[in-house]
Parts: structure tokens; sequence; C-alpha cells
């Protein structure tokens, strides 16, 4: 199977036209959020009551606004820092919104002069949506303490709207964003086999070939899939390094007793699914295989071909089921 990159956003729709083992153009995605560092330099003081803060696109003045700050926070592990956030908050004046009157509109790391390290801002437009930054301490093993900061986005669909980024020293004691703009809540750390391709096999930290990353786990539309996310010591460089891992085969996570229980709830007679020894252009020979609402399915890995492919064990038949065949399977609809 040819490789294929797991950059998927959660809550991803997928068309349900006509399926054959074949391997269509891969998709691509990138996050439009925009990070920056600085070479260190005073910050002005916060904005006061009634004035019009300073971030791009927004339009409408303000009835207040204010910072509210967190820190000090330690990061660093050989030679640490204490850094501060400055995050900005407006609320609009009555009449002159949509429905969100409040938003944080950008955050501000500077250190204990007051220079800033680090900025981002919001992307949503005052009174249409809701941002809310936040930022707290945490410790990477390997690399020591670090700045993880969050944002959430509302109004939004449930397990959307919400990333991850986190900020370090790198090997000068400069403070960088240590990771992409992840697409979700991001908190377990794991150490992967970087001589690794086909799936994320998990080592030591201390061995040479052991990288660290975020693993994500994330609604993929009928079952949850997981994405692992680079952390690099020296500072991410977006356009230039890969995001996320980039393996064959995605680990899957499937309740197969509630599976079978909806098969039992819904599935009719005479069901078959396709399944295929592998996602290929040559469909000569494919089979189509029997599932009943007995059926033992073993639910094993998933692969990304421009739509999902789940690998799985049915009564025995081991290959790839397309994604308009997984309410069979007894995976809920993706709609």
């Amino acid at each position: 199977m040819t490789r294929t990159t797991i950059i998927v956003l959660a809550g991803i729709i997928l068309s349900a036209g006509p399926f054959f083992c074949s391997r269509p153009k891969q998709a691509s995605s990138t996050d439009d959020r925009r990070n920056t560092t600085t070479d260190a330099k005073p910050l002005s003081d916060s904005a006061q009551a009634g004035e019009s803060p300073s971030e791009p696109g927004i339009s409408a003045i303000p009835d207040s606004t204010f910072v509210r700050r967190i820190g000090p926070v330690t990061v660093g592990r050989d030679r640490v820092m204490n850094v501060y956030v400055q995050i900005t908050h407006v609320h609009l004046a009555s009449g002159k919104q949509d429905g969100w009157p409040d938003s944080d509109t950008s955050f501000v790391v500077v250190d204990s002069l007051g220079r800033e390290l680090f900025r981002r801002s919001a992307i949503t437009t005052l009174g249409g949506a809701e941002t809310d930054f936040d930022c707290f301490q945490f410790t990477i093993p390997t690399i020591g303490s670090t700045l993880a900061c969050r944002s959430s986005i509302a109004p939004t669909n449930p397990g959307d709207g919400e990333d991850t980024q986190f900020l370090g020293l790198d090997s000068k004691g400069k403070l960088v964003a240590l990771t992409a703009v992840i697409p979700q809540p991001a908190s377990k750390v794991v150490f992967l086999d970087s001589r690794n391709t086909l799936k994320p096999i998990f080592v030591d930290p201390g061995e040479p070939f052991a990288k660290p990353a975020f693993e994500i786990q994330f609604w993929a539309g009928n079952f949850e899939v997981k994405a692992y996310y680079h952390i690099y010591p020296d500072g991410f460089m977006e356009g230039k390094q890969p995001m996320a891992f980039d393996f064959e085969t995605i680990p899957v996570v499937v309740d197969s007793l509630e599976a079978q229980k909806e098969r039992q709830r819904s599935l009719r007679a005479n069901v078959t699914v396709l399944l295929c020894d592998k996602p290929n252009k040559d469909v000569t020979g494919t089979n189509r295989v029997p599932v009943g609402v007995n059926s033992k399915i073993k639910f094993l890995d998933a692969a990304y071909l421009g739509g999902w492919w789940l690998h799985v064990v049915i009564d025995g038949h081991e290959g790839y089921v397309p994604n308009r065949d997984f309410v069979y399977l007894g995976l809920p609809d993706a709609g």
C-alpha cells in the first residue's frame, strides 16, 4: 500500500459515491491559523475601556477591552525562563454585535521585562463568534516545562473548534513553537520509532531513534482514529516540517460489543459488504462477504485514501471495507 498522510481534522464529512478498490488522489488539509514569533521588544500597556484593540479584523467599537494575565509560567529544562501571558478580551457594546458580544482577540507571551516573545490573534470576527484562549504549564519528558496554549471557538459542532499549541525554549534559549497548531485538545505524550512508517510503534524515550509526539483521538465520521503530531525541540517551522507522522495504517477506536448490539438492533437479513485485499484500482476478484447479527468482527486499523477504509476480520475473512458499507458493520451512519 502506498503511504498516505494522516492530517485529517475532526468532523470530516465523507461523500457516499460509487466505491471500488482504488486509490483516489490524496487530499490534504492545512490549518489557516498563523502564529508568529518575534524578536524581543517592549509590549505596550493593555488597552483601556472604550478603546479599540489593534488586532486585525475588529470592526465594531468595543464597549470595554481588558487584559487578563497568566503567570509566571516556567519554561525550559537545562535553562529556564519565566514567561507571562496577556490575553486581550473584548466586550462589544449593546446593539453592536450579532449575538456573541464577548471574545478573546489575542494572546501575547512576554518575559519578566514585558518584552513580547510570541503572539497569536483570533481568526473569528467579533460578534459573529467567540474565541477563548487559555495557557498553562505542561511538562514534556526530554524537553522539560512548556507553555500549552489552547483555543476554543463558539458556536461550533461538538468536537470541533478546539486546538492546542505548545511553546518552549530551543537550544539557544529562545521561546519557539514546539508543535503545529494541533486541531484537538492534546495532552498525551508518546515516543515513536522514527524508523517505522507502516504504523506507530511506541519505544522508550532513551532510544536514539525515539521521537516525541502528541497522540490525539478524533471522530472520523463513523469511528474514532488516532493521529500523532510531531514535537520539535528546536522549533516547528510551518511549511518546512511535517505537522503529523505519516503512517500507512491508522489506529482506530471501535467498541466491538456496541457495534454488535447495533447490528442486532438494525441489521436486515442477507446483507453483504465489499471486502478488498487492499485498496487498489483492480476490482477483479473482490469479495462480497455476508454480515449477520452474530458475525464476529475484529476492527484492526484504517487507511485514508480520499475516503476511509476499515481493515477488519469478518468471521475469519480479512480485508478492507469502504466507508459506504460501514453502517452494515454496526457503526454509526456519518450522515
